[in-house]
């Protein structure tokens, strides 16, 4: 890990994560950047559209982590049928990463192999389902 690369992968945790992922995730991976949407632009996507999140996401440099296949998936399948780019999706399988406490230690791991392996490279328009 060069620790200095102004292109790491910067991350953008759906409110259904727990927010102790990306403090751990920091810990693990320092210089990451891995933000909880609650704690994200004021606010101000908290109850948004996934449209819009996904959007301001792609704005702003973020890959979006979610555990919201049922929605994310049609609109993704939506988007790059017409052409519009996306973020990049990190999608937690719910299966292999239960919601909740118990699976911080597990998510924040696999989302540590994430950077490293894709540590300066874009994921915009592309989708991944998180291993454990």
């Amino acid at each position: 890990m060069s620790g200095e690369s102004t292109t790491m992968l910067r991350l953008l945790l759906d409110e259904h994560i727990d927010p102790a992922v990306a403090g751990g995730l920091e810990r693990v991976y320092p210089g990451c950047v891995v933000i909880p949407l609650a704690r994200w632009q004021d606010r101000a996507y908290l109850g948004a559209s996934d449209g819009e999140v996904l959007a301001a996401a792609l704005n702003a440099g973020f890959t979006f982590v979610t555990y919201d296949q049922s929605t994310i998936v049609p609109l993704l399948r939506n988007w790059i049928g017409t052409g519009k780019p996306h973020p990049g999706v990190l999608f937690v399988p719910r299966g292999k990463f239960p919601q909740g406490p118990r699976s911080v230690g597990n998510l924040i791991r696999a989302l540590r192999d994430v950077l490293e392996r894709f540590e300066n490279e874009s994921l915009i328009n592309r989708v991944l389902y998180l291993e454990r």
